[in-house]
This record gives C-alpha cells, structure tokens and sequence, in this order.
C-alpha cells in the first residue's frame, strides 16, 4: 500500500503527536546528512527537556552540546566522522551496516520499498538511497504525508522494522562510543533514546494498528 492509497487502516491528518514524531525524524536526518546549516544548528540549540526522562533528557543534553561548541567545531567533528577515510569513520547506510558491504541486498530492498510507497528522497547528494538521512527523512514523510496521505501505522511499522530497527540503532550507539565524537556522541544518544521511544510504542500498538485490536 503507498502512502496515498485509501484503505480502511488509512491514518488521519497527523496530529500533534505524529508531527512532533516527524520532526524528530526530520531533525536526525539532517543531523546525519550533513554538517548542519546555520538554521538547523539553532533548532538543535533550542532543545530543552526534562533531564529526568530519557528522551527529553537526551535531546536537552544535545541542544545544550549545540549551544556550547561552535559551526565550525561541529563541521570539522562531522567531517572527521562520516567522510574521513579508513576504519575510524562511520559509515552510515544500511547495507554496510547489515551485510558489511555497500550496494547490496538492502539497498535493493529499500528502493522497491521506495517504490511501492512512492518515497520520493530529497536529500539528493549521488549517495545510496540506503543513507541513515535518506531513509529517517522517509519515515518522516510517511508520517507527516509528505507523499500523498498520512502512511497507515502498520504501514509505518513496517518501514521502521524492516529499514530502521535492524540497523539504525547501532550507528547511533557507535557515535555514542567513537572517540572522535562529542557533538554526535548527543546526537547518537538522542537519536538512540528516540528510536528505543518510537520501537516500544510500536510495540504497544501493534495489535490494533494491524486491525487485531478490541
């Protein structure tokens, strides 16, 4: 089903709980897409939450980082990490990450996936679709209805099982880790606290959305 077919378990407008969802999508996609522009930097600075709840804390502690260090410190950090050259750096598609190489199986799976939900990227930069930036910017679509309608949430669920849960969760909790890091290392832990968020609340619907519920 595409993200603008009719259908009996077709979502409604987005509310604010799914434009709040899609925002976040939005923001760690162009958090790994590039060094982030003047604009995005300052959204990210703007971030404040209870430090007391994970998610809130998470991305408090990263808008925080954000107002701390300097453009041009993040730009050299986001340099170093995603396109310096050799073992050190992350690379960040989903191929690469499941099967060690780039160019294969996921990638093909992503695109016809692309397809049937007709995803259209924008973040056009000759990389593979499979970035970690093209396919969150896609979750944020089928969300927010970017391609036609609001994605059912089954719909949803499926695209974030089969191309987000498998994978993206280790890219964020190795820039957690990389030494390199400390602008991504907020970014990772945020990013981390919000997919763990978006799986558990799967998780919790899952019956109903797949029309199994009372």
């Amino acid at each position: 089903m595409s993200a603008g077919s009719a259908g009996e378990d077709t979502a409604p407008l987005p509310g604010p709980e799914d434009r709040s969802r899609s925002q976040c999508y939005l923001l760690f996609s162009g958090l790994l897409h590039a060094p982030p522009a003047p604009d995005l930097l300052a959204a990210t600075a703007a971030l404040q939450g209870d430090a007391d709840l994970s998610l809130l804390g998470s991305l408090s502690k990263l808008g925080a980082c954000a107002r701390e260090m300097t453009e041009e410190a993040i730009r050299h950090e986001y340099e170093d990490l995603f396109l310096g050259l050799g073992e050190a750096g992350i690379n960040p598609y989903q191929s690469y990450y499941v099967t060690g190489f780039m160019y294969e199986k996921p990638l093909a799976e992503l695109r016809r996936t692309f397809q049937d939900l007709g995803v259209r990227a924008t973040r056009s930069t000759g990389d593979p679709e499979d970035h970690a930036a093209a396919i969150l910017e896609a979750m944020a679509g089928l969300i927010a209805g970017t391609y036609g309608s609001p994605a059912p949430l089954s719909s949803q669920q499926d695209f974030f099982d089969q191309h987000i849960r498998t994978w993206i969760p280790t890219l964020f909790s190795d820039l957690t880790v990389h030494p390199d890091a400390v602008f991504y290392q907020a970014v990772g832990l945020a990013g981390a606290a919000f997919i763990e968020t978006e799986q558990r609340a799967f998780e919790q619907v899952s019956p109903m959305a797949r029309g199994h519920g009372p």
